[in-house]
């Protein structure tokens, strides 16, 4: 039961994505805000360089400042991010990969927290 309530706990801090599209076709049939890596660590690149890294193994944008990442702001930027599209990620090398054009989304959320040393 604990760990469950640790894993619920955890999702909750995540970005999700709905509606995802490319050229203007949904890509999935379930609709439902979904994880996406993806544009996690797009969103982190290329709104937080020098603030914060994505950490690849925790698939989450983690702050380098003691100040955080403000929850308020990350949110808005995922929302951005996914309005202005995002593209595949090699897993292995973290490079992005553009080979159609890019998923958008107009339905998505973030969640930032705080530095945790």
């Amino acid at each position: 039961m604990y760990s469950f309530i640790l894993l619920t706990a955890a999702l909750a801090m995540l970005p999700s994505v709905s509606n995802v599209q490319i050229d203007g076709r949904f890509i999935d049939s379930d609709r439902s805000l979904k994880y996406d890596w993806q544009l996690t660590q797009q969103n982190c690149i290329n709104n937080y360089k020098g603030l914060a890294n994505y950490d690849n193994g925790k698939g989450r944008c983690i702050s380098i400042s003691p100040d955080g990442l403000s929850g308020k702001n990350w949110w808005n930027n995922c929302v951005k991010q996914a309005a202005n599209g995002w593209y595949d990620v090699d897993p292995v090398t973290g490079n992005v990969v553009v080979s159609h054009d890019p998923y958008k989304s107009n339905w998505a959320e973030g969640r930032g927290y705080g530095y945790s040393g």
